[in-house]
């Protein structure tokens, strides 16, 4: 499966069987084409078609079985443009962000599927001294380092878990990288 993954990053993509994304909603958005389309008979009290503001999800891509719906790619999707306009980087225009993000989303599945095949686990005692680690790189305590978290708009633990997921992601890399590396017990001799 590791070889898999380097090929993937490589090949950029293969693993991808993303469905087109605006079919669903171009879909919804024209209930009325064609003799058969209207929707089935609403309960009492509701109106036939729904409402335009209602999202109507859809699967973007399928990972192993696992699937990357329309509205985590949305939803990853404004988080990074967010991001960057924080920052102060340029955003690319819709479908180029949607295509990166949609291609980052399939990475982490691919690679957190991975992480559960060999058994990667990360418990509360890493994460914890995880987070000590970088409260000391940043000359503060543990409870300063979480009130900049929470000021920041995140939640402790969506911080904490976030940090278990990068220290699992770490832990792989790593065992890719170490079984790559092959030592040679050839004795080394001068000419």
């Amino acid at each position: 499966m590791m070889r898999r993954l380097h090929s993937f990053r490589r090949s950029g993509g293969a693993l991808l069987l993303a469905l087109c994304a605006g079919l669903p909603a171009a879909h919804a958005a024209n209930p009325g084409k064609g003799a058969n389309a209207k929707p089935a008979a609403a309960p009492a009290g509701q109106a036939d078609a729904p409402p335009p503001e209602q999202f109507v999800d859809g699967i973007a891509a399928v990972v192993d079985k696992d699937v990357i719906t329309l509205r985590e790619l949305r939803d990853a999707s404004q988080r990074m443009a967010a991001e960057l306009k924080a920052r102060n980087i340029q955003v690319p225009d819709d479908n180029t962000l949607r295509h990166q993000v949609l291609q980052r989303l399939i990475m982490d599945r691919v690679q957190r599927h991975e992480a559960d095949r060999l058994g990667i686990r990360v418990d509360d005692a890493q994460v914890d001294a995880a987070v000590q680690s970088i409260a000391a790189r940043n000359k503060i305590s543990v409870d300063q380092l979480r009130k900049e978290i929470e000021k920041s708009g995140s939640t402790w633990d969506g911080y904490r878990k976030s940090l278990r997921e990068e220290i699992r992601m770490d832990r792989l890399r790593q065992r890719a990288v170490d079984s790559t590396i092959v030592i040679s017990t050839r004795k080394w001799t001068p000419s």
